[in-house]
């Protein structure tokens, strides 16, 4: 092999692996974004309407949220370890 084909084929694959990480790091900020959106709405509601179910609720939804994030980062370590 050439050493431009050698570079043109690392340059192919560090563009492939930047697209993959970019891919992962959006889906983990919508994560939090949604999270934090729907934890300060029920919050919100809480103390509008004094009724401590939408606290509870949104008790909840960080933890499944938190959960989410926990396995999106666990899929990206188990990436990394098999790539």
């Amino acid at each position: 092999m050439k050493s431009n084909e050698v570079y043109e084929i690392l340059i192919k694959t560090l563009e492939v692996d930047q697209s993959r990480i970019s891919n992962l790091d959006s889906t983990q900020f919508t994560i939090k974004g949604w999270s934090i959106t729907l934890v300060s709405l029920l919050v919100g509601f809480t103390f509008q309407y004094k009724n401590k179910a939408f606290l509870y609720i949104g008790i909840v939804a960080t933890i499944l949220f938190g959960i989410l994030d926990y396995l999106q980062d666990l899929r990206n370590w188990h990436r990394a370890i098999t790539n």
